[in-house]
């Protein structure tokens, strides 16, 4: 839901919030989204890797797939 206004005009978010669906759209995007995001990646991914590998493979395999479903860009140029 999110993505529909990240390239968005400012006015067409604060229409939204205008409507009747202010509401849905922020417990959306501050509890609802975060909630099942943290259950997923805790509960889901990162528990299930943890019985199979080491701890340490465990946590940057998580952390690469929670960057990767973020579509963070790493920036490896410290290495240099």
């Amino acid at each position: 839901m999110f993505s529909v206004f990240v390239n968005a005009k400012p006015d067409v978010f604060t229409e939204t919030l205008k409507t009747g669906l202010a509401v849905p759209l922020i417990l959306s995007l501050a509890v609802i989204g975060p909630t099942l995001e943290e259950l997923l990646f805790q509960a889901g991914i990162q528990k299930g890797i943890f019985k199979r590998l080491n701890p340490w493979i465990a946590i940057i395999l998580t952390a690469i797939i929670f960057a990767g479903a973020h579509n963070v860009t790493l920036n490896w140029s410290f290495l240099n």
